[in-house]
């Protein structure tokens, strides 16, 4: 998916994704880079919600998980199961979010027993940072059903 159809997908299907005004910087098998602005996610402190910055690394494994999938020609629904997240320092400005592809060999046995069972789960971590500095970190289990 070039990233342009993933960014339309994500703002059609879910619309939260333009309430928080998240933009899809890059796409590709090897992980996905979204960016959000402060304004619209700001709280009463003047610095991002944590409800936006979950919901933002949730997005982008939820991102990556459904692009690779859709680059493989798997039609799937994707759910995340579990999530949890450590805020390590206030985000206070523009922000970006990355998920990483995980390791080979964990991708390789989701996909295989994708296959086998028509539902797969992985373990997927996304790092919130404003400009190169990590300020949160996420971790979470997400399902592909075919």
């Amino acid at each position: 998916m070039q990233t342009h159809e993933l960014e339309k997908f994500l703002q059609t299907q879910i619309p939260l994704v333009a309430t928080l005004g998240v933009r899809v910087i890059q796409a590709n098998d090897d992980l996905v880079e979204l960016r959000a602005p402060l304004e619209p996610n700001r709280n009463h402190l003047g610095t991002v919600f944590g409800g936006s910055i979950y919901s933002t690394a949730v997005l982008a494994c939820y991102a990556w998980l459904y692009n690779v999938l859709k680059n493989r020609n798997l039609e799937c629904h994707v759910v995340i199961k579990s999530g949890q997240i450590k805020y390590i320092r206030p985000v206070n400005g523009d922000f970006s979010c990355v998920c990483f592809s995980p390791a080979e060999n964990d991708f390789e046995k989701f996909l295989l027993t994708l296959e086998r069972k028509q539902r797969g789960q992985i373990s997927l971590r996304s790092e919130i940072k404003v400009k190169s500095d990590v300020v949160c970190i996420f971790e979470g289990e997400f399902v592909a059903i075919l």
